[in-house]
């Protein structure tokens, strides 16, 4: 497709040329100018891979942080495809808790701003009074009276 764009291009403005000398020149300035600059662009991107190439052991480091909720699967997934990723050297799943420690010692956190908890709300009146502790589920099963009236 762009061949034949390329020869009727070539064939206008060898047609102008012939007719009108001035308009002519014009276009083909034009045209080298236009060839200049897809040459300029090739050996840019020809150069930068070359570079890229010679500096393998040029590296940096990323944080991702994911969001509440995220399920363990879905992580695993996320590491799995950024593993896939050229130029990734390592990734690592991290559990919420020895992130919180990481930024911490980072300084990027206060050790005031990190709850301590085992990941479960205090026990707390949930249903008519009864107590229900997330780590004793069945306890709270228990306290209640299930039957038919």
């Amino acid at each position: 497709m762009i061949i034949p764009a390329l020869a009727s291009a070539l064939r206008r403005t060898a047609r102008i040329t012939i007719e009108r000398p001035r308009a002519g020149l014009w276009s083909q300035l034009a045209l080298a100018c236009a060839l200049f600059a897809v040459a300029v662009a090739g050996v840019a991107a020809f150069s930068v891979e070359r570079w890229i190439a010679a500096r393998p052991a040029t590296t940096a480091s990323m944080v991702v942080y994911l969001a509440d909720g995220t399920t363990d699967a879905r992580a695993r997934e996320l590491t799995d495809e950024l593993r896939r990723l050229q130029g990734i050297v390592s990734v690592e799943l991290v559990p919420p808790a020895e992130s919180a420690k990481r930024l911490v010692a980072e300084g990027k956190l206060t050790a005031a701003d990190v709850p301590e908890t085992d990941g479960y709300a205090p026990p707390a009146g949930f249903m008519d009074g009864v107590v229900y502790d997330g780590r004793k589920p069945n306890l709270y099963l228990q306290a209640l009276k299930i039957g038919l009236k």
